[in-house]
């Protein structure tokens, strides 16, 4: 009789952010298989007491630990998607491997710190994973070191049970353009207001969500008119509730932001948002060009497509119903996760 392997997650869920979001669908995927035992452990002790995650964990049949009750040693393996903490909080790691863990770590970002690299090369991390074969490529011409470390490319997974669009409460004639991210002023371009207001669709109305007012300060030279504009803070709704109201989702960032696997522009595929999006990074791996959505070369292109679906309401459901069953097979296999899990369990047990 098979033992069931130990998972160790060294991080919290959430509803925002694409780690904490990637942790979330994961757990409720590999409960469904049970063929694991999970544990999941916060950095901080006051995560105990949110009702919602801590319900989430118990549901999914995840067994919630702090670090004053870790076993002294276990068998099995420690994940951590982009917990920067457990590096700058050196202790931390430490303490992993004192309890015969072996390490798998997930850094989404598109850089490294210099914690990560020097615990990398002290032998810290057993297996260093991607989310993408540009991911890879990108990460190891910055950190050459991640070379000499085992690695492996561990694509994004996405519960498909979690993702059904909400009906909207009431009809409009506005055709409802926007996106969803962190407060982060990189997510949004120099002239990301203007960028906008110049799509060239009479009847749009834009809907933004990841506004604090860092932000609102930073446009504060531009009029956000009510009747065109919503500005949203994180976590203002669901992101299923927010995906949920857009006709499109149309991408803008910050010239410099590289983006590498955007959970949220999935989330809007799978709840059937066909996606505008520039033809730079990672995003043609993301995006079936003519079928899902668009990529765009240039702002011409850009507002051709957007205008384009906003005047075509026959191609507009059908790449909706396109993008939610293409993307339903692509990230949502948890069999296929589950494949790859097991390559890196046994790659790191050394099993042939």
């Amino acid at each position: 009789m098979n033992m069931k392997k130990n998972i160790f997650f060294f991080q919290w869920p959430s509803n925002l952010g694409g780690a904490d979001t990637r942790l979330k669908d994961l757990i409720t995927g590999l409960n469904k298989l049970n063929k694991y035992n999970l544990y999941c452990i916060p950095l901080d002790e006051f995560r105990l007491k949110e009702k919602e995650n801590v319900n989430f964990l118990k549901e999914n049949n995840v067994n919630i630990l702090y670090w004053d009750n870790l076993p002294k040693q276990v068998d099995g393996y420690a994940i951590s998607f982009c917990n920067f903490r457990l590096f700058s909080e050196k202790w931390r790691i430490l303490k992993i491997k004192e309890m015969g863990l072996k390490f798998i770590w997930s850094n989404d970002m598109m850089w490294t710190t210099p914690e990560e690299m020097q615990c990398l090369n002290e032998g810290l991390i057993d297996m260093y994973l991607f989310t993408s074969d540009f991911h890879k490529q990108i990460l190891e011409n910055k950190s050459p070191d991640i070379k000499k470390n085992k690695s492996y490319i561990l694509p994004n997974y996405f519960n498909f049970d979690a993702y059904k669009k909400i009906p909207k409460k009431k009809s409009t004639d506005k055709f409802i353009i926007g996106k969803v991210s962190r407060s982060d002023e990189m997510k949004f371009s120099e002239n990301f207001p203007l960028f906008y207001e110049k799509i060239p669709v009479k009847n749009s109305f834009f809907s933004i969500m990841g506004v604090n007012d860092n932000i609102k300060n930073k446009y504060s030279w531009f009029d956000f008119n009510k009747d065109k504009w919503e500005l949203l803070n994180e976590n203002a709704k669901s992101s299923i509730a927010f995906l949920s109201q857009l006709d499109l989702y149309v991408f803008n960032a910050n010239h410099k932001y590289i983006e590498n696997q955007s959970r949220a522009i999935i989330e809007a595929q799978l709840i059937g948002v066909p996606t505008v999006v520039p033809n730079y990074g990672n995003f043609s791996n993301m995006i079936w060009h003519g079928r899902t959505g668009y990529t765009f070369d240039n702002m011409n292109e850009c507002y051709y497509y957007i205008n384009l679906l906003s005047k075509n309401k026959t191609l507009l459901k059908e790449m909706s119903e396109n993008t939610r069953e293409f993307s339903k097979k692509i990230w949502c296999d948890i069999n296929n996760q589950n494949f790859h899990l097991e390559n890196i369990f046994n790659m790191l047990d050394n099993v042939e």
